[in-house]
């Protein structure tokens, strides 16, 4: 098993596990739902735009995406139940500037609640609610490339 295939896996139960509205999304595109999605983190691998976040070496948060010129557009984000709403897309965005250091927009593919989702500045969703900049540190963050 290479490295790839490994971390392809381990992304691919961790979807399987924690968003099942993915799987349902794959079903209606594919027979093989799982072999799309597992195809989908493939390519997400080779080309760098799969982001994971982890907490005490356990995968906590997975985010995949889109670049182009100066944004990236979200296409799907998957955060563990214990670990959501504590900032976890903010510090996957965080970690994504670090490999891509152009961008100065994000984009959700999804709505919220039905509502169609905006193009943002990074510099503004990056700001708590306090206006403080979020630190983007993990206590362990094993290299997935």
């Amino acid at each position: 098993m290479t490295i790839k295939d490994f971390y392809t896996n381990t992304f691919l139960d961790f979807v399987c596990k924690y968003s099942p509205e993915l799987i349902n999304k794959a079903k209606k595109l594919s027979n093989n739902p799982k072999q799309l999605i597992r195809s989908h983190i493939a390519k997400h691998l080779e080309f760098g735009t799969i982001t994971p976040w982890y907490e005490n070496n356990e995968l906590v948060g997975l985010c995949n995406f889109d670049v182009t010129d100066t944004t990236a557009y979200i296409k799907n984000c998957v955060v563990h139940p214990q670990f959501r709403n504590k900032n976890i897309l903010k510090k996957l965005t965080i970690r994504a500037l670090a490999t891509w250091p152009f961008l100065t927009h994000i984009e959700f593919e999804r709505s919220l609640k039905g509502k169609p989702r905006k193009k943002i500045e990074i510099s503004k969703f990056l700001k708590s609610a306090s206006g403080e900049q979020i630190n983007a540190r993990s206590s362990s963050s094993p290299k997935h490339t």
